[in-house]
């Protein structure tokens, strides 16, 4: 089979298109991701494909999902929430002091 593949151009092909596609195309995502949410935020992206794979191959391979690995997609979503927690407008204990009045 690789005799064949070697033989003519039509390897070009593929490679070239996951080479586009897979490649430049999901590094323009992840710099344009880091420029708007930034690095601590874009990293987050890199735990999900574990999970999602464990979750298809559950659903389409009928594998069978154990308590670890429920405990691990647990973590991994509530690491991310964490994460993302600290970017929301919590006011902090000096700004909530500013806004009290003056004569209280």
């Amino acid at each position: 089979m690789w005799s064949a593949w070697s033989s003519s151009w039509a390897w070009l092909s593929p490679c070239a298109w996951l080479g586009l596609l897979g490649s430049c195309v999901a590094y323009i995502l992840f710099f344009a991701l880091m420029n708007s949410i930034g690095p601590m935020r874009t990293t987050m992206v890199t735990y999900i494909p574990p999970l999602v794979g464990v979750l298809l191959g559950a659903d389409f391979l009928g594998e069978h999902l154990n308590w670890q690995a429920i405990l691990g997609g647990v973590l991994i979503l509530s690491g991310i929430a964490v994460v993302n927690m600290q970017h929301l407008p919590f006011k902090k204990p000096a700004e909530l002091k500013e806004e009290e009045p003056a004569g209280c």
